[in-house]
């Protein structure tokens, strides 16, 4: 008879669900990688490039960020530790992908609804999205530079 002490039980339980949650990661950048693809090929044939663009980059951003998650899972498998330097990676992938639908956005508001007071004041909340983007993107990567000087992952 095979007994296991309560921390093996533990580890092997901690094991399963990284498991459990890198497969449904799995599947989740399947499903959004198909998204991209359909989103591509249905928008070029209906010719709304523009819109379609804004939705296409999503979803490949977005799955950037679950392989990202992914890698991340695998090295907490591996090592048995969670690290700092893969979420703030993640983070940068998601504010960078939010950056480009805010600024792709705000295109397409200038340009298909001229400069009527409601598109002044949606052009103008993007600019305090983007700016305050921009500092968080300054930070991270502040942060990630100083995790790699100081040699921490």
């Amino acid at each position: 008879m095979i007994t296991y002490k309560p921390a093996q039980l533990f580890e092997r339980a901690e094991t399963g669900f990284f498991l459990g949650l890198g497969a449904l990661l799995m599947l989740a950048a399947l499903v959004a990688f198909g998204q991209a693809l359909y989103l591509m090929f249905t928008d070029v044939d209906h010719g709304t490039t523009n819109i379609g663009l804004i939705a296409v980059l999503d979803r490949v951003l977005l799955v950037l960020m679950i392989i990202e998650l992914l890698h991340t899972v695998r090295i907490s498998i591996q090592s048995r530790e969670i690290r700092c330097q893969p979420f703030l990676i993640i983070g940068l992938i998601a504010a960078i992908r939010r950056v480009l639908v805010v600024t792709l956005q705000s295109s397409e508001i200038s340009t298909t609804h001229g400069w009527s007071p409601a598109s002044q004041g949606m052009f103008m909340e993007s600019t305090v999205e983007l700016v305050v983007l921009s500092l968080l993107i300054a930070t991270m990567v502040g942060a990630t530079s100083m995790l790699k000087r100081a040699d921490i992952t």
